[in-house]
């Protein structure tokens, strides 16, 4: 955010100030329109909620959290890819929960592979959490096909599902959610945050019909509400049309970045299908760990490969950078050292995991 938006944003605020919505508490799940709002957002990314069964959250890693206690609890299973989000890994110890690596391909989650461990395993007080758009750290996307075969298998095996889905930019509109697939069992987060500015804290949980109050009560006790000051920001940017000039410049920004990732690492990084603001270079788990040793001792701050493995055993791995962090005209310095430091390191050793991973 520039200082002259900011500068902007405020002053224009300040002359439509409503001074009881910083001084009365809201409703448990935000204000009426500011929850229209949002689900306005939504829907410019794919998603059609009814703003009744959206409720506010401090961003999207705040919805992932009240999502797992309705659907977990505590000392629940936790179903996730074998590679995924490091907060949801986190939020899974908090929450005490035993997590499960599920086998992937280059769309996801595969769907043989969910129904294998779901039939040998207790999904009593557990759920599913996915990214089927751009998943964090591995790139994936899921086809409408692939979406649809993983509804399948939760609805024949009745668990819940949450999806993570801040990633997706409504580029695709055939991708749809799979709490459109299937809103009775999916818990669907998103914010603000990836797509707009890190530092707005303000996202969504669309929750299903039947479990609205156990997710108004959890988030209540979780964070009481959240800040008037990014809702008021929230809306000035939707009715002013910032949030899609910013979130459009944002885009173009990633995909300039995506495209130097792409030309300076060539075959060491998959090839993502969608824009993102990451990239995740393969390879098998032990190089992994070697070369994140061998960048620490020069300097190189990466994602600890352990980071995102739910199956610490697991023998296929691989490393996540983020694009995100360096001015651009830093990027192509770095990214050269990162390329020359896994060749030197990994020498003709260096091979790639088949698709299933």
């Amino acid at each position: 955010m520039t200082e002259r938006l900011l500068t902007r944003t405020l002053n224009a605020l300040a002359k439509r100030v409503d001074s009881g919505m910083f001084n009365n508490y809201p409703p448990p799940g935000g204000h009426d329109e500011h929850r229209r709002l949002l689900a306005q957002w939504f829907a410019s990314v794919g998603m059609r909620a009814d703003p009744q069964r959206l409720l506010l959250t401090s961003g999207a890693h705040h919805a992932v959290s009240v999502a797992l206690s309705v659907s977990c609890g505590y000392g629940g299973t936790l179903f996730t890819e074998i590679h995924t989000y490091p907060g949801a890994i986190a939020l899974a110890k908090h929450h005490r929960l035993r997590l499960v690596g599920v086998q992937m391909d280059e769309e996801g989650i595969i769907p043989e592979a969910l129904a294998q461990v779901l039939e040998s395993s207790p999904t009593a007080h557990a759920a599913l959490y996915v990214t089927p758009t751009m998943q964090n750290p591995t790139t994936s996307t899921m086809s409408l096909a692939r979406r649809e075969a993983i509804v399948a298998v939760c609805r024949k095996h009745d668990i819940a599902i949450i999806e993570d889905d801040v990633y997706n930019l409504g580029l695709d509109p055939q991708l749809l959610p799979l709490a459109m697939l299937a809103p009775e069992r999916t818990f669907y987060a998103n914010s603000m945050s990836k797509t707009l500015n890190p530092t707005l804290r303000i996202g969504g949980l669309v929750v299903p019909a039947g479990r609205l109050d156990e997710a108004e009560a959890t988030l209540q006790s979780t964070a009481i509400m959240v800040s008037p000051l990014s809702c008021a920001v929230m809306e000035q940017w939707l009715i002013d049309g910032t949030a899609e000039t910013v979130s459009r410049a944002i885009q173009q920004e990633s995909d300039r970045r995506m495209t130097l990732a792409r030309s300076i690492l060539g075959e060491l990084v998959r090839q993502p299908s969608h824009i993102g603001y990451h990239v995740w270079l393969p390879m098998q788990a032990d190089q992994a760990a070697r070369v994140y040793q061998a960048a620490l001792t020069l300097g190189i701050q990466l994602t600890p490969p352990e980071a995102t493995a739910a199956c610490p055993d697991a023998k296929e791995g691989g490393l996540r950078l983020c694009l995100g962090a360096l001015p651009i005209s830093d990027m192509s310095t770095a990214l050269a050292k990162i390329a020359r430091l896994i060749r030197e390191t990994l020498h003709d050793h260096l091979t790639y995991p088949p698709v299933t991973f």
